[in-house]
């Protein structure tokens, strides 16, 4: 019963809508409304513009860029010295050890270093204001990545371990030339250490 009623409803609705959009198209009357146009001739002189009214405007220059310098590596090291880089940022201090990464220019040549990656201190330590070293062992491989990083001696153990490990991988170097060609060099040592600035 319900749906006859809606069904009637909705046939009336659509027979009255039909019957609204006849008598909208049957209209005859056109709807029109009359505008005035008004045109306006006036002529536009343009102005000349007076000495004082011009106004200069300059581009201002661009900086200049100022040039960085390079920091300076270091020439030659002895094996077993040290290169000790301190910092006043509490970040770690790092020292390398080690046979030479660099030699005199020639055919022959020594990896150099390109970049090093200092390593983060680990909250914990620096909470408890634990300070120590890691002496890590790694290769170089003929394009300069570092590879094959093993952990010597630590102390203490256990908390600077991975932190080292991740820093000295994402290392680069200059790979070691033999005869021009680029060589893979193995068994290398290096030291980091993490000290905390002493500042009360």
């Amino acid at each position: 019963m319900r749906g006859l009623t809606m069904a009637a409803a909705a046939a009336l609705i659509s027979f009255a809508l039909f019957q609204l959009m006849a008598q909208l198209v049957q209209s005859t009357a056109p709807i029109t409304a009359k505008v005035d146009t008004v045109f306006d001739v006036t002529p536009l002189v343009p102005r000349e513009e007076s000495a004082a009214q011009k106004i200069i405007r300059q581009i201002p220059q661009p900086p200049v860029p100022q040039l960085i310098p390079k920091l300076a590596m270091p020439t030659s090291a002895e094996p077993g010295d040290m290169l000790d880089v301190t910092s006043d940022s509490g970040r770690p201090v790092i020292a390398l050890t080690g046979p030479s990464l660099e030699a005199p220019a020639g055919a022959d040549k020594a990896a150099t270093p390109l970049v090093r990656i200092e390593p983060k201190y680990p909250p914990a330590a620096a909470r408890d204001g634990i300070n120590g070293w890691v002496q890590l062992r790694f290769n170089i491989a003929a394009d300069g990545r570092v590879t094959d990083v093993r952990v010597l001696a630590a102390e203490p153990r256990r908390v600077f371990e991975q932190e080292a490990i991740r820093a000295l991988k994402n290392w680069k170097y200059q790979p070691k030339l033999e005869n021009g060609r680029a060589v893979a060099q193995s068994d290398l040592e290096v030291q980091l250490d993490f000290r905390l600035d002493q500042q009360g």
